[in-house]
């Protein structure tokens, strides 16, 4: 169904399976040590979207460690990202140390949005601007790293890829 007629839909069957199959993979891979000797993902941040909170929930049920999920407001698909960064002082929270949480806790935080959110977002943390834009398919995974005071795209991987 197309998301113009229903913009709260859930994950499709093929969407259940490429986020199983993806948080299979990320579980594997943070197991090993992660990025940048990343702690793992201490809490899941996801938009009001149905089909966004599924996917974090279905990231989470995956990982060994306990992690929160949380609805997050400012990450819906046209909110501000620049406003998000600025409202939760992204840089201070990472420069705390490798893997600290926006709220300090243990643990890198994941952000389960959309476009073209995803784009704004990751274009605002790079470049300082909006102007750049990402063209992430649905189910892609992009981790971004902040160290030596300004941030970087560790890895990206799209669903074809896992």
């Amino acid at each position: 169904m197309p998301k113009d007629q229903d913009p709260d839909r859930p994950l499709s069957t093929q969407g259940q399976s490429d986020i199983q199959r993806l948080a299979g993979r990320l579980a594997e891979y943070l197991a090993g040590g992660g990025p940048s000797g990343d702690m793992g993902v201490g809490c899941i941040l996801h938009s009001d979207k149905l089909r966004a909170e599924q996917t974090a929930r279905i990231i989470a049920d995956s990982l060994e460690s306990s992690v929160s999920v949380e609805s997050c407001s400012g990450i819906s698909p046209n909110d501000n990202a620049a406003a998000f960064v600025e409202e939760r002082n992204l840089e201070q929270c990472s420069s705390q140390g490798k893997g600290q949480q926006m709220d300090g806790d243990a643990g890198s935080t994941m952000i389960v949005s959309h476009m073209p959110f995803v784009s704004n977002l990751c274009s605002t943390l790079l470049t300082g601007s909006t102007e750049v834009e990402f063209d992430f398919t649905p189910g892609t995974l992009v981790c971004l790293f902040y160290e030596y005071e300004e941030w970087s795209m560790e890895y990206m991987v799209r669903p074809e890829f896992y």
